[in-house]
């Protein structure tokens, strides 16, 4: 009888245990591996992992607008992130573009009076938003930059992809597949804004290796294909002999639609960044060539992760280190293949736009 009640609160025992190593490796899931930044200086590289939350968090987010869907993935990764952290709360708030500051410095505000624990924000301008965010600093609620950052010291962290080296990989992309020769046009998407810059100068120091790459042109704009289909088609007309567009974001739709308008789509080239699920079918048909990104679901779910581990212990060491997550490139040849979980969302899923999603 002993043997057997023994025997029974061991059984018992071990799948207690058992349950509780898979929740635990549930809960620590690996999101990925960044290059970290500390604020001194010192450079490291590890594997990042969600961090579960110690109290229940209200996490308030601010991004310039969700026209491309590079933010909608965003916002998938911070939700699930939070849910699974086991947060209280996610506020998703945004612009309508880039043009919109006073709405985004508002949004801060707002969050601020919601009584968030803390702010994530993709400050629509390195300058412009200083104030709003270091007053929300003053009032003890953190800051916390997502996919670029304005100009202040005491930010408690940032999650980005490195736009400097994705467009050193668009340039040299570009280079190879012209055979280090040709002329290229850069649709460069909105102008002052920091991201773009970063990108910009990237592929310049990408092209210096190929002092027979010439940029025959460039035009700044909003994000938008409408814009980019005309622009490509009047740019086509006064340079019949373009060999490559190099676009931001979803410019590279419109472009790559007047280039097989055109006719052109086996003579000219489409690079893009920040290709999203739209793009994957122009991909397999020939008419995007090359997109590079830094997966928006597993850097949106670092971000949040970050922000945790913040809040769990202001004196972590990683506070005001930047996370820079690798870039993911997609081409013909491995568009079907790639593991996109950590790239885009659910295509049927929506953003919870303008409120506060509760968990508890």
């Amino acid at each position: 009888m002993f043997k057997r009640c023994f025997m029974f609160y061991f059984v018992i025992l071990a799948l207690i245990v058992l349950f509780s190593i898979i929740v635990v490796a549930q809960n620590n899931e690996l999101l990925g591996r960044a290059q970290i930044i500390y604020p001194w200086g010192q450079i490291s590289i590890a594997d990042q992992n969600t961090v579960m939350a110690d109290k229940p968090y209200k996490i308030g987010v601010t991004v310039p607008h969700v026209k491309s869907s590079f933010w909608i993935n965003s916002a998938y990764g911070m939700f699930i992130e939070a849910e699974k952290s086991g947060c209280e709360s996610l506020t998703f708030l945004a612009a309508k573009g880039y043009d919109d500051l006073a709405t985004q410095i508002s949004q801060t505000e707002n969050l601020v009076e919601l009584g968030v624990d803390a702010i994530i924000i993709s400050p629509i301008s390195s300058g412009g938003n200083i104030e709003s965010c270091e007053e929300a600093i003053k009032k003890g609620v953190p800051v916390f930059f997502y996919g670029q950052e304005c100009d202040i010291r005491d930010h408690s962290g940032e999650v980005t992809g490195n736009n400097f080296i994705m467009g050193q990989m668009q340039a040299e992309w570009t280079a190879r597949k012209l055979g280090g020769k040709g002329k290229v046009i850069l649709l460069s998407g909105p102008a002052g804004i920091n991201w773009t810059t970063v990108n910009y100068e990237g592929i310049m120091v990408g092209f210096s290796k190929y002092p027979e790459i010439e940029i025959i042109d460039q035009k700044w704009s909003d994000v938008d294909p409408a814009i980019a289909m005309q622009t490509t088609e009047s740019l086509m007309m006064r340079y019949p002999e373009i060999d490559a567009f190099i676009c931001v974001d979803v410019l590279g739709h419109g472009c790559a639609q007047a280039v097989a308008a055109a006719g052109k789509q086996d003579e000219i080239l489409v690079v893009m960044n920040y290709p999203e699920n739209a793009t994957l079918p122009m991909i397999e048909q020939g008419l995007v060539d090359y997109g590079v990104i830094n997966p928006p679901v597993a850097t949106a779910r670092m971000m949040v992760s970050q922000v945790i581990r913040m809040l769990n212990d202001p004196s972590n060491r990683l506070a005001g280190a930047i996370f820079f997550i690798d870039a993911v490139e997609i081409t013909k040849e491995n568009v079907k293949t790639i593991d996109l979980s950590r790239v885009m969302a659910p295509v049927d899923w929506t953003v919870p736009f303008g409120g506060t999603t509760k968990w508890k």
